[in-house]
């Protein structure tokens, strides 16, 4: 099976909702998240017990 890396884009409600999804799977690996406030994506994150980078733009 493909191991992924993924960087959430987006960091609104959706997101989180597929952040919750990709914490389950074995073969992903979330890497950073990128939103138009990258305070929101700094906390997503962290709210998600991540430690990855976060951007404003992709």
């Amino acid at each position: 099976m493909t191991h992924r890396h993924i960087i959430f884009a987006g960091c609104v409600n959706m997101s989180y909702t597929w952040l919750v999804y990709l914490a389950s799977r074995k073969t992903a690996d979330i890497v950073g998240g990128v939103g138009v406030n990258i305070e929101t994506a700094k906390f997503l994150a962290l709210s998600r017990g991540l430690e990855v980078p976060a951007f404003s733009e992709l």
